[in-house]
């Protein structure tokens, strides 16, 4: 059976990662990571899968914990992961493609963009103009920036 333990902090480019993994297979070593999911989490998963390593995500509400245990450090948590890796009692996540992923990122983009819109209609409706044009004309500014916005990302749609 394999040994685990530290061996030291992962890098965080792709370069020191790559040459990082290969020092650690060395000798015909199988290397398997287990990692929580993070902002960035996604890219070390296909990069590590590309380089023809096992990889397991994890969501942090997932992995079991005894009440009122705390981790904060990096390396108790990791040798907790390992552990549970091979316990076999962590519960992988779905990693989604690029393609999911992308379009992910774009709901969340309009729903923002749909937020923003949200307050600054608001925003108008407080405001008091000394003619009544300035009124029609700002929310004409902002329903042709909206457009526009909507727009492109119909066009990134496509």
């Amino acid at each position: 059976m394999a040994r685990y333990g530290s061996w030291g902090r992962s890098p965080t480019n792709r370069q020191h990662s790559t040459s990082w993994s290969a020092r650690l297979g060395r000798g015909g070593r199988t290397l398997i990571f287990a990692y929580e999911v993070s902002p960035c989490g996604y890219g070390v998963y296909r990069h590590l899968r590309n380089r023809g390593h096992d990889c397991v995500v994890v969501a942090p509400s997932l992995i079991p914990r005894k009440p009122g245990e705390r981790i904060k450090t990096d390396r108790r948590d990791a040798t907790a992961l390992t552990r549970l890796d091979r316990a076999g009692e962590l519960t992988p996540v779905s990693v989604p493609g690029p393609e999911h992923e992308a379009l992910r990122d774009l709901v969340r983009a309009m729903a923002d963009m749909m937020e923003a819109l949200r307050k600054a209609r608001q925003w108008l409706v407080v405001q008091t103009f000394p003619h009544p044009a300035q009124q029609v004309a700002c929310q004409e500014y902002l329903d042709a920036r909206i457009e526009r916005l909507t727009g492109r990302i119909r066009d990134l749609v496509a």
